[in-house]
């Protein structure tokens, strides 16, 4: 007679209940990441209706509150959402292409509007038409833009972080070390 080994009797409540707190814990922390996606998103829609209207300072207004929303949303997918890997993999493509949004919608604001940006310290590539040697120094120009430098450049773009400012109606960057 062949003795056949005991099975251990798997306890089906237990894994169920691991199971289900599992599926709690993800809800608690992802519900929160699709409200800010959502929230984000109401936002972005209000952006459209402001380029229309070409209402740049609300515009950016905008950039400004969806910025706030997707460092937040990062907080929480970062700190949290590896619970949930493929969430966590979502939110943070979902971030991302948040970032270029309102990159690509701030330098729309930009090209249409650079005195939205008064009293801002900004970064972006510029190309400029001419370049103007004078008193104040090495101005790298392009339409209302001119953009103060210590050196020449040596490439056809240059890239910009400085303080935006309106000095005679025209806009001037004093562009900083990077």
């Amino acid at each position: 007679m062949m003795i056949i080994p005991r099975l251990k009797r798997v306890n089906f409540k237990l894994i169920l209940k691991v199971f289900f707190a599992y599926i709690t814990l993800c809800g608690l922390i992802m519900f929160p990441c699709f409200l800010f996606e959502e929230a984000f998103q109401t936002a972005m829609f209000g952006s459209w209706p402001a380029k229309t209207a070409q209402n740049w300072e609300l515009v950016l207004k905008g950039c400004d509150v969806m910025k706030g929303i997707n460092k937040t949303l990062k907080i929480v997918n970062y700190s949290f959402g590896w619970i949930q890997p493929l969430a966590f993999l979502s939110y943070r493509a979902y971030s991302k292409a948040a970032d270029y949004y309102v990159t690509a919608l701030e330098h729309q604001v930009l090209a249409n509007s650079p005195a939205a940006f008064v009293g801002r310290e900004i970064e972006f590539e510029f190309i400029p038409s001419k370049i103007i040697h004078d008193e104040d120094g090495i101005k790298l120009v392009h339409n209302r833009v001119q953009i103060l430098v210590d050196e020449m450049p040596t490439t056809e773009k240059v890239e910009i972080r400085g303080i935006v400012e309106i000095k005679n109606n025209k806009i001037i960057i004093k562009a900083k070390e990077n």
